[in-house]
């Protein structure tokens, strides 16, 4: 089985799971020791026989500790109670520029429920155990996973109508597209303009370029642009040079019986990847 090397990609570090057992803070920061149970399975065979086999196993629990270093400002800003943000939306109520100064601890605690922190502008956080794991939620909420692949990669295809009607198959679309950078869409229809509809299904944006929200690529030599012409065109990235240019593009392709016509499809990630190892100067 081949293996690609892949990337986090994203915000930084995650918080640990678990329930926080202790608490000690200094000036600027707020340590927190988070406690799980982390289990593992030993598997034991015995011959029973001289054609069987008894196979036991056995489960072992132990208890992980791991200890995190948070800011103040970072925990005063991710402050979960009904005054400082709108549970429903994850709003914000309180802004950290509103206050002159930087977040002091006057009181730390840890409780069987969770940690409690009075700060000096007089109010109190309450961060219950499960919301840890909501708070890491949020902060990677744009993480993702690339993947470095190379020549030969396979990219996945979906079917087009499985896409647009199945919503687990359109979120195993989206995060293959997060991940690999591209994906095929087999099966489109050949009406003009059904690639529009295909992008309105998925809830996405259309942007309107110059050049129009579709730009229609037909063969003319006297052609103001090399699209038009028969020639090969280099990789390149389509409308770079623009102020907002497009995070995604879609090619919609008809198969005919005409020579050549091959699509290249590069990972950018993989390139910058290389150069980093080649000439970290240049990155």
């Amino acid at each position: 089985m081949t293996t690609f090397a892949e990337y986090e990609m994203g915000s930084a570090g995650r918080l640990p799971s678990g329930r926080v057992v202790a608490a000690s803070t200094n000036e600027t920061t707020v340590r927190l020791s988070f406690s799980a149970a982390a289990t593992s399975t030993t598997a034991a065979t015995s011959t029973t026989s001289a054609t069987a086999t008894e196979t036991t196993a056995t489960e072992t629990t132990a208890t992980e500790t791991r200890t995190v270093e948070l800011l103040n400002d970072w925990l005063r800003d991710n402050c979960p109670c009904t005054v400082c943000r709108i549970v429903q939306t994850d709003e914000r109520r309180w802004t950290p520029w509103l206050d002159a100064s930087p977040a002091e601890v006057q009181r730390l605690s840890v409780t069987d429920h969770g940690v409690e922190i009075d700060w000096d502008g007089g109010h109190r956080s309450f961060f219950p155990n499960d919301v840890w794991a909501r708070i890491d939620t949020a902060v990677h909420r744009t993480s993702y996973t690339a993947r470095l692949w190379r020549a030969g990669y396979e990219i996945e295809r979906f079917d087009h109508d499985r896409t647009t009607n199945d919503l687990v198959t359109r979120r195993r679309f989206f995060e293959t597209f997060r991940r690999d950078g591209a994906v095929v869409v087999t099966g489109s229809p050949l009406a003009p303009g059904s690639c529009i509809e295909f992008i309105e299904k998925l809830g996405l944006t259309l942007i309107h370029h110059n050049l129009g929200v579709i730009f229609d690529v037909k063969l003319d030599p006297a052609g103001f642009n090399v699209a038009f012409t028969s020639e090969a065109l280099v990789p390149h990235h389509d409308n770079a040079q623009s102020t907002y240019p497009p995070s995604g593009q879609v090619l919609a392709m008809i198969a005919n019986d005409a020579e050549g016509g091959d699509s290249i499809v590069v990972n950018s990630w993989t390139l910058l990847h290389d150069l980093e190892e080649r000439d970290p100067s240049a990155v």
